[in-house]
């Protein structure tokens, strides 16, 4: 692991704590400061959730009873938006209608 030498301002009772720790211990005061540096990041680090693990879409499980087979795909806006064709807006009414055209099939000119 590669070391950046840095200059650090410590208080007297800070350096002479560390000078007499070091002692104790039998290593350097820079040692400790690594230790106690690293220490201070590890209980400053949020903890790592997996991606969209808060994702509201999980609140979703579980509401819709199972039922038989159907095809949803052509009711999608019954089943999400609740309300019957009937009451559909007539902007949606409209666009249901709309028949595009054929881009494989030649013009008329």
């Amino acid at each position: 692991m590669a070391m950046h030498r840095t200059q650090v301002y410590l208080e007297d009772d800070l350096v002479l704590g560390l000078q007499r720790l070091a002692r104790q211990r039998g290593t350097t005061m820079a040692a400790l400061i690594r230790q106690s540096a690293r220490r201070l990041l590890e209980e400053a680090a949020e903890p790592i959730e997996p991606w969209g693990a808060n994702d509201p879409i999980w609140d979703l499980l579980g509401m819709i009873e199972k039922s038989e087979p159907s095809d949803d795909s052509m009711h999608v806006d019954d089943i999400v938006y609740d309300y019957d064709r009937e009451f559909r807006p007539a902007s949606r009414v409209a666009e249901e209608r709309t028949v595009y055209p054929n881009p494989n099939r030649p013009r008329r000119r």
